[in-house]
């Protein structure tokens, strides 16, 4: 008896969270439209790396032939800056946390030249505690928060096609 209301109870919480849309984190479902993407940039940076993986992971196909084929969502990743600021400073006018912040603007369209996405600026913003007489430690904190910008951003700038292309 027990046996069977566990499995009815679970049978039921599994239905509410389908219904509801609710996925695995890191799993998403791509639109039709980007299975097959091509991605550009001004220049290479993480960035395009993170979008790239973030991508591949989800399933769609990095396109590199020119011409792309019909069906080939075209990513353009330009104006990439990432600026250092201090956050924190305290009585002494030393820096006790800085932030970083990285911009980028995307373009967006299919193979065909109907745009998606034009000219949209996106930034992401990390800060960290600031120790000047730990610059060897202090270097390898700055790459790991140039890497979790790189990665915040690429899944804004998904989240923010997938929401485009799902729009009528």
């Amino acid at each position: 008896m027990f046996h069977t209301r566990r499995t009815l109870l679970l049978g039921l919480a599994a239905s509410a969270l389908s219904a509801c849309g609710f996925q695995p984190r890191g799993e998403l479902v791509l639109p039709t439209a980007m299975r097959k993407v091509s991605l550009h940039g001004s220049q290479p940076s993480g960035l395009s790396q993170a979008l790239t993986q973030l991508l591949q992971s989800n399933g769609a196909e990095i396109v590199t032939s020119t011409p792309p084929p019909a069906d080939t969502l075209m990513i353009r990743v330009s104006n990439i800056h990432i600026q250092r600021r201090e956050a924190l400073i305290d009585r002494q006018a030393n820096v006790r946390q800085i932030e970083l912040l990285l911009r980028a603007q995307l373009d967006a369209s299919h193979a065909d030249g109907r745009l998606i996405i034009e000219h949209e600026s996106f930034e992401a913003v990390r800060s960290t505690s600031y120790n000047p007489l730990s610059l060897l430690a202090q270097g390898e904190e700055d790459q790991r928060l140039q890497r979790e910008l790189d990665e915040q951003l690429a899944q804004t700038i998904l989240a923010r096609l997938r929401s485009r292309l799902a729009a009528p």
